[in-house]
């Protein structure tokens, strides 16, 4: 059984660990309005649209990640989607926020 992925930034480890990405390109198709479709040129036509997604799997151990990834490539050992990364630290971004009193005026 394949181990879930992440759905939040909470739930990627902070400390060392693989991960498994998955990148997937699904096609979603929108239906053109009633107008586009009696009258050409007017109204909202149909459209396909691309959606790009990523799925982030983080694996404990070595071990783990390597079933994990004989469940992945079984029956199609030619995948190209799936990259696996070791992640050795998370890094973390602090902004802050200074707040200075205005200058006096002269």
């Amino acid at each position: 059984m394949l181990t879930t992925g992440a759905r939040k930034p909470l739930e990627v480890p902070s400390g060392a660990h693989y991960a498994i990405l998955i990148f997937t390109t699904r096609t979603i198709h929108h239906e053109g309005d009633e107008r586009s479709r009696t009258n050409p040129g007017h109204g909202y036509p149909a459209w396909d649209e691309q959606v790009h997604e990523l799925e982030y799997i983080p694996i404990a151990t070595w071990a783990e990640l390597d079933k994990q990834l004989e469940q992945l490539y079984k029956g199609n050992y030619d995948r190209k989607d799936i990259v696996v990364l070791e992640v050795r630290q998370q890094l973390q971004v602090v902004v802050g926020l200074k707040v200075l009193s205005p200058a006096p005026d002269n």
